[in-house]
């Protein structure tokens, strides 16, 4: 009866995490290997962090990504592994900017360029981004447009299409929500 219900509960507690488990690295201001950040995503992905000083790396995206093509402002760059496809229970990226910064967000696959050298590029492989609102509203990637991608590695900008002040700033990103994937430490059979 024990091996029964630990197997239940990890069962029940890993099966939809597996289905759509993404791995993140840490923020960096240039498409410079970021160290990888081995965390459990689900709702717990929390990074507060600002794009004022940072690189202008990408300043063009392809049209049909997300509704624009110019992105003027400086940004910050996270790359992350969808190593299974999407599933449920569902998830999306959200980043929420200071008031005043006007945010765009867009993801950028391995195709050639992938992250891109240098400052002021323009790219052909944006798959999905946000850049609904104005300064200070919160943009989103849906679930939905996420489920779309195949398993892989991806480049998720933090940018701007606003020039001047609302270029830049602080934002909070959040990715979630999900289930985080427990680990099974113990078997006993009595």
């Amino acid at each position: 009866m024990r091996i029964s219900a630990l197997l239940a509960v990890f069962l029940l507690t890993t099966a939809p995490a597996l289905a759509q488990e993404l791995r993140f690295s840490a923020r960096t201001a240039d498409c410079a290997a970021p160290t990888p950040f081995p965390n459990c995503i689900g709702g717990s992905f929390v990074d507060q962090g600002t794009t004022a000083g940072a690189n202008d790396t990408v300043d063009q995206v392809n049209i049909g990504c997300f509704g624009v093509t110019s992105v003027p402002g400086p940004d910050v760059i996270y790359s992350f592994n969808s190593i299974v496809a999407f599933g449920s229970p569902t998830i999306d990226i959200r980043v929420t900017p200071a008031l005043g910064y006007d945010v765009a967000i867009y993801v950028l696959d391995q195709t050639s360029p992938g992250c891109p050298a240098g400052t002021g590029n323009a790219v052909t492989n944006c798959v999905t981004g946000a850049n609904a609102g104005g300064p200070g509203a919160q943009e989103t990637i849906s679930h939905a447009a996420l489920a779309a991608l195949p398993v892989g590695n991806y480049y998720l900008f933090v940018d701007s299409t606003a020039v001047g002040a609302a270029s830049s700033g602080s934002y909070t990103l959040s990715v979630g929500p999900s289930i985080c994937p427990v680990e099974l430490m113990e078997f006993a059979i009595d």
